[in-house]
């Protein structure tokens, strides 16, 4: 879609309220065509947008100049361990899209989470979603093969508890981004994509009536 998410505009624009150095800088990862980086630097955020796609990367560098924003465009892979980042700097990290597709190692999930901090200012946000099991979902190996063929790799909470552990970082929420999306974009905004639905709440994987055992959620921590 066109649209900024709502929970990443939501999470900044509370942070640019409270924020006693305005305006506040953030780290999009990921950052595609612009959607949330162009919407994050509109609501008064200074952006590094982050994208390791040139063809992507151009298109937003193209519009983040015709549009005169504090927007700064990097082409660069995050797990680049040469990738060269302000230490301490960002109030708000945002990884929307990414670990939903592109990083289904745990190891290398903890590795990105640990680089975060280091990243961010403390009391400074993270913000990431990823597909996350229910409770009592119990995989087996075929789910999790399949899972990773169709490109939605999921964690199961235990997994997400163990990825965060000992980590400096507080879970402040944990919800799924259908519900909050529905609730919180605007009308015309709706559906982001005409796949987004079926996307978010794993039916993709899991084509079933039921309410399927795996969902797209919003995790936002806290830098302690």
């Amino acid at each position: 879609g066109d649209h900024p998410d709502a929970k990443a505009l939501a999470v900044a624009q509370d942070l640019l309220q409270h924020s006693q150095e305005k305006p506040i800088t953030i780290l999009d990862v990921g950052a595609g065509t612009g959607r949330n980086s162009l919407g994050l630097a509109h609501a008064g955020g200074i952006i590094d947008a982050l994208e390791i796609s040139d063809f992507l990367y151009h298109q937003l560098q193209a519009k983040a100049e015709q549009e005169q924003l504090p927007l700064q465009t990097l082409r660069a892979d995050i797990l680049d361990p040469h990738l060269s980042l302000p230490h301490s700097t960002y109030a708000l990290i945002l990884v929307s899209g990414v670990l939903t597709s592109h990083i289904p190692d745990l190891d290398q999930i903890r590795q990105l989470l640990n680089r975060f901090c280091d990243l961010m200012v403390s009391g400074g946000k993270l913000l990431f979603n990823l597909f996350l099991s229910t409770e009592t979902f119990q995989p087996s190996p075929l789910i999790r093969e399949v899972a990773l063929s169709s490109r939605m790799p999921f964690m199961t909470p235990q997994e997400l508890q163990s990825v965060l552990q000992d980590l400096p970082l507080r879970v402040i929420s944990d919800e799924p981004m259908y519900r909050y999306e529905r609730e919180h974009l605007p009308q015309e905004a709706w559906p982001p994509t005409p796949w987004f639905e079926d996307w978010s709440t794993g039916r993709n994987l899991f084509p079933i009536q039921e309410i399927p055992p795996i969902w797209v959620h919003w995790i936002l921590c806290e830098r302690t």
